[in-house]
């Protein structure tokens, strides 16, 4: 494994994002993002009602993975517009120099000790945070084949990338940061629960990282630790995985014929539309230990 890594620093404010001023009212006690019992004896609050805390973002950490296009390079952007300092994990760089932002190169997918490499980053990232949230947004569709036609060290792959590097991410993150609150999520699929032909590798690996998100909320809350785990499915995005999956061949991939579809329909979601609605969702106080959602639907726990 390569263990070189690269930082990137740049200048310039984040601005206010355009959706900033259509957000419901904040919440106006700052200490009620990291205790619940404090949220719920709130004025300010209502349950009834899309509402969320003000923001402090320079005293978040936003760490990312896949920062680098579709839904991560909407998130990077949309996390630093929300002031939040943000660490980006991917193969390559993104070539964006801002204020309050790192990347560090490295293959998640590779087996070897990388979260050794990450300790060293931890160090540069300046504190104390009052929230530190992980998003596990990287993976990969391939390899779409039906499974006697599968090749095996593909499938060893997916594994790694979509399932057990976001697990071992969640459980370097607890131990990194253990003082302030923290929110993980992990990007799910509507594959995650419905089974597609040709798609062994991505619905399993999908399903793992939703039971094990769940599995790792239990153990939280029986902690009682302010950690909370959202598993988000986006939608069927306008990225270039969708451009991926339109070229197949029903050979590969029986069911593709319902993703072009939605394309020659004009029915993709645009990925800022779903990055900003999650960040949003993040900001929410009454968020329970465990919860999934879809883009544009209510969660559930």
């Amino acid at each position: 494994m390569d263990r070189k890594s690269s930082l990137g620093f740049g200048a310039g404010d984040a601005s206010t994002p355009d959706h900033f001023e259509t957000l419901p009212s904040r919440c106006q006690d700052r200490e009620s993002m990291c205790s619940p019992r404090k949220a719920l004896l709130s004025p300010w609050l209502r349950f009834d009602r899309f509402e969320t805390y003000e923001r402090k973002g320079d005293m978040d950490l936003l760490i990312l993975t896949g920062h680098t296009s579709g839904l991560g390079a909407s998130l990077l952007h949309a996390g630093l517009e929300r002031g939040w300092t943000v660490l980006g994990i991917a193969r390559r760089q993104s070539g964006l120099e801002r204020e309050r932002f790192q990347e560090c190169t490295l293959d998640l997918a590779e087996t070897g000790d990388w979260e050794s490499l990450l300790t060293e980053r931890r160090a540069t990232l300046d504190g104390p945070w009052r929230r530190v949230i992980l998003i596990n947004n990287a993976g990969r569709v391939e390899p779409t084949a039906l499974l006697e036609e599968m090749s095996i060290s593909e499938l060893q792959i997916s594994f790694q990338l979509n399932a057990i590097a976001p697990i071992r991410l969640m459980r370097w993150t607890l131990q990194a940061f253990a003082g302030p609150c923290m929110r993980f999520v992990n990007i799910s699929s509507g594959a995650a629960s419905k089974p597609y032909l040709g798609w062994t590798a991505y619905c399993s690996t999908k399903a793992a990282l939703r039971m094990s998100s769940e599995v790792l909320a239990r153990e939280m809350e029986a902690q009682g630790r302010d950690v909370r785990v959202l598993s988000y499915a986006p939608g069927v995005l306008d990225t270039a995985m969708q451009v991926t999956v339109r070229g197949l061949s029903t050979q590969t991939f029986p069911d593709f014929e319902r993703f072009r579809q939605l394309h020659s329909q004009g029915q993709l979601i645009e990925p800022r539309l779903s990055a900003n609605e999650l960040l949003d969702r993040l900001d929410r106080s009454d968020i329970p230990y465990f919860s999934h959602c879809r883009y544009g639907e209510s969660e559930r726990s």
